[in-house]
């Protein structure tokens, strides 16, 4: 997945893509976990 720049939110499909990607490669600790679990939570479409 490359990365894109834009103005217009991420789509729900997008933005699991990119929190796959994102675990994939890091390991998140508790506030990483934490701040991850607030942006889903807030987004529209989960």
């Amino acid at each position: 997945m490359e990365a894109r720049f834009a103005d217009a939110p991420l789509t729900m499909p997008e933005r699991l893509d990119a929190t796959a990607t994102l675990l994939d490669h890091w390991t998140l600790g508790a506030r990483e976990s934490a701040a991850l679990v607030r942006r889903m939570v807030g987004a529209e479409g989960l």
